[in-house]
């Protein structure tokens, strides 16, 4: 089961990273970030798009779910799920109650409460 749930985060990460590199080089699909403030994200406001942060993260995922050299040792793997996980609940909360987007609320929600579902299953596989 622990390689499975790391599995999906892994798959949905890696989603959100390819979301995320679009958004860095102008794509007009804003309205699935950031409140759907923009549908192309300002220059200004593009270093939210920290693609490096989710390409790790997908790649910490897979390694615990396959046995690739990308892995922590015990307890920094556990800092970082406990983490992620706390900023995917938070996702959760801004995107229900504060975002104004609908595709936002249509495509953020479902894959931020998967993940944080799995991640957070993850961490308790993995204690």
């Amino acid at each position: 089961m622990l390689k499975f749930f790391s599995l999906i985060c892994a798959i949905i990460t890696f989603f959100m990273s390819i979301l995320h590199i679009f958004l860095l080089i102008g794509m007009p699909i804003g309205e699935y970030v950031l409140g759907g403030q923009n549908k192309v994200i300002p220059l200004n406001k593009r270093w939210i798009n920290l693609v490096f942060v989710f390409l790790f993260l997908g790649l910490f995922y897979l390694g615990k779910s396959i046995s690739i050299p990308f892995q922590f040792s015990e307890v920094p793997s556990k800092i970082i799920m406990i983490v992620y996980s706390l900023f995917l609940a938070y996702a959760i909360i801004g995107n229900i109650f504060f975002t104004k987007s609908k595709k936002e609320k249509v495509m953020m929600i479902p894959a931020s409460i998967i993940v944080f579902a799995c991640s957070f299953a993850t961490l308790l596989l993995s204690w």
